[in-house]
C-alpha cells in the first residue's frame, strides 16, 4: 500500500507524479534514517550542547513551539559564544539544503497520493517550509552577523511568529500522513479478509 493509493488517478499530470512518486522510497528511506538518528544522537548534548539556554525550554529558537522573545534571542546571541554560533550556522545550513526539502517533499508526496479530496491539503508542508524559513534564515544571518548587524526587534518578533506557525503547519502535515497511512492499512487488510473468505 506504500505505492499505490485506491483515490489515485492518472488525471494528475504535474511535477510531483513525473518526478518524485518514482523516488517515494527513497523519501521514506531517509526519513527513517533521520528517525533512527534522533534516537541515537540526543541533540541537546550531542549537536548543539548549550543546554535550554532560551528561557530555560529550548537549545535553540528552532525548537522552541511556543515562540521567544526579542530579548530572549539577543541573549541567545552572546550565550552560545562564537563556537555556539559557528555550530547553529553550520545546522541552518543543513536545515536549509537538506532538511526542509527532505520534509517538505515526503510530506508533500504522502499527502498528493492520499485519499484526501481537497487538493490544497498538498500545499501544507510547503507552506511550513515558507515559515521554516524565515525563521532560520534571520537567525542564520545573525549568528554570522554577530555582533556588527543583528535583525531589528521587529524582524525578531515576526522569526518568532513564524516558528509557531511553521510548528502548526507541519503538525497538521504529519495529521494527515498518518490519517491517511491508518485508511490505507485498515482498506488493506479489509481487502485481504474479502479475499480470504472468497477463497
Amino acid at each position: 500500500f506504500f505505492f499505490k493509493s485506491s483515490s489515485f488517478t492518472m488525471t494528475k499530470n504535474s511535477f510531483f507524479e513525473k518526478k518524485i512518486l518514482p523516488y517515494r522510497l527513497i523519501l521514506w528511506t531517509a526519513m527513517l534514517l533521520y528517525g533512527a538518528s534522533q534516537l541515537v544522537w540526543d541533540p541537546k548534548r550531542d549537536i548543539f550542547p548549550y543546554g535550554d539556554v532560551i528561557n530555560n525550554e529550548c537549545p535553540m529558537p528552532d525548537m522552541c513551539f511556543f515562540g521567544y522573545t526579542p530579548k530572549q534571542i539577543l541573549e541567545w546571541y552572546q550565550a552560545i559564544g562564537n563556537e555556539g554560533r559557528s555550530r547553529y550556522g553550520m545546522i541552518a545550513f543543513m536545515d536549509t539544503v537538506i532538511m526542509m526539502p527532505l520534509y517538505s517533499l515526503f510530506l508533500g508526496t504522502e499527502i498528493y497520493i492520499s485519499s484526501f479530496s481537497n487538493d490544497i491539503f498538498f500545499f501544507v508542508p510547503f507552506v511550513a517550509v515558507l515559515f521554516d524559513l524565515v525563521e532560520t534564515l534571520t537567525h542564520g544571518y545573525a549568528v554570522v552577523m554577530f555582533p556588527d548587524h543583528l535583525p531589528g526587534e521587529m524582524w525578531l518578533k515576526i522569526a518568532s511568529v513564524a516558528t509557531i506557525i511553521k510548528f502548526i503547519f507541519i503538525a497538521i502535515a504529519l495529521i494527515l500522513t498518518v490519517t491517511n497511512l491508518i485508511q490505507r492499512v485498515v482498506i488493506l487488510g479489509k481487502k485481504e479478509t474479502k479475499s480470504n473468505k472468497t477463497e
